[in-house]
C-alpha cells in the first residue's frame, strides 16, 4: 500500500509540475508579446507611452532633414555671432546684443496637429547655452517691449521640451505691443495654417538693428529696428514657394494687414545681407527666392 501511495504522489508531483511549466511557458510568452507591442508602439508614436522622444531629424513629405543645422541662414561677414541648436530650432545669437539674430526651424502638419504641450506653467528663462553674456526676463519689465517669440510657442504644442525651449530668452526679442500681440501674432497663426494646407515648412524669424540699438535692462538687451518672418514650402506638393515679411519694430493699428507687408526672400536678403537657403541645393531655390505670389498663400 506505502509503494502505491508513492508512486501516486510522484504521479501527482510530475503533472503539477508539467502544468507548472506550461504555464510559465504561457507566462514568458505573453510577456514577450507585450514587449513586441510596446516596442511597435515606441517606434510609431512614442508620445502614447508617456515617453518625449526629443527627434533631431524631421521627415517631411518633400525632404528629410537629418539635422535641423542643415537649414542655417548665413549671415554677412564681420557679423559677431554663434550658432547653437535646441531640440527643434536653432538660433544665431549675438553676445553684444544679448539677442538673436534669427532663430529657424521646420514646422510640419503633424506638429501642428498634435497637441500634448500645457503652457501654463512656463516661465522666460536664462537659456542654459549662454554663459554671462545674456538677457534676464527683469530687463523687459517697464521697457515698454513685450517678450516677443521670434519661434513661437504656439508651433511647439506637440511636446513639452520644445514648448519649454520657446520660453528661453534667447528666443525672445523686444518687440511693441501692438506689434507682438498684433499683426504678428496674425502672421504665427496664418503660418500655422499654412503648415497644415502645405504639410511641411521651414521658417526663419528674426531680427534687424540700427547700426546704435536702442537698449533696455540692466543687461542692455538690444532692441530691434525692425523684425522678419519667411516661410517656404518644402513638402512640393504643389511646387516649391516662399514668402518674405518685414515690420518695423512699432505699434500697428488693429486692421493692420500682414499680407501687406509681403516682400521676395531676395528684398529681404538684399536688406539684410542674410542669405536665408544658403545651405539648400534644390534647384528650385533661385525662383522661389525672386518670386512671390500672394495667391499661392490664401
Amino acid at each position: 500500500m506505502a509503494q502505491k501511495k508513492y508512486t501516486k504522489s510522484s504521479q501527482k508531483k510530475t503533472s503539477q509540475k508539467k502544468t507548472e511549466t506550461k504555464k510559465s511557458k504561457s507566462s514568458r510568452f505573453i510577456y514577450i508579446g507585450v514587449l513586441v507591442i510596446l516596442f511597435i508602439i515606441y517606434l510609431i508614436d512614442p508620445s502614447i507611452l508617456g515617453i518625449d522622444k526629443n527627434y533631431k531629424a524631421i521627415e517631411t513629405d518633400g525632404f528629410h532633414v537629418n539635422n535641423i543645422t542643415d537649414g542655417f541662414a548665413r549671415l554677412p561677414e564681420g557679423v559677431d555671432y554663434e550658432t547653437f541648436d535646441h531640440t527643434y530650432y536653432s538660433y544665431a545669437y549675438c553676445p553684444k546684443y544679448k539677442d538673436s539674430y534669427w532663430v529657424s526651424y521646420i514646422l510640419t502638419k503633424k506638429m501642428v496637429k498634435t497637441v500634448t504641450a500645457d503652457r501654463d506653467d512656463e516661465q522666460f528663462v536664462r537659456d542654459p547655452q549662454q554663459g554671462e553674456d545674456y538677457a534676464i526676463t527683469s530687463d523687459y519689465t517697464n521697457s515698454d517691449y513685450d517678450r516677443g517669440h521670434m519661434c513661437p510657442a504656439g508651433d511647439m504644442n506637440f511636446n513639452q521640451t520644445a514648448m519649454t525651449e520657446t520660453f528661453y530668452l534667447t528666443n525672445i526679442s523686444p518687440q511693441k505691443p501692438g506689434l507682438n500681440r498684433g499683426i504678428w501674432k496674425e502672421l504665427e497663426e496664418q503660418v500655422r495654417d499654412w503648415a497644415v494646407k502645405n504639410d511641411s515648412l521651414y521658417i526663419v524669424a528674426g531680427a534687424i538693428f540700427s547700426q546704435n540699438p536702442k537698449k533696455i535692462g540692466e543687461n542692455n538687451v538690444a532692441v530691434p529696428s525692425k523684425f522678419y518672418k519667411v516661410v517656404a514650402d518644402i513638402s512640393a506638393k504643389d511646387g516649391y514657394k516662399a514668402i518674405a515679411f518685414v515690420f518695423d519694430n512699432k505699434d500697428y493699428p488693429d486692421d493692420a494687414e500682414f499680407m501687406d507687408y509681403a516682400i521676395t526672400v531676395n528684398e529681404l536678403e538684399e536688406m539684410t545681407g542674410i542669405d536665408f537657403f544658403a545651405n539648400f541645393q534644390n534647384e528650385d531655390v533661385e525662383l522661389i527666392e525672386s518670386t512671390l505670389n500672394k495667391n499661392h498663400w490664401k
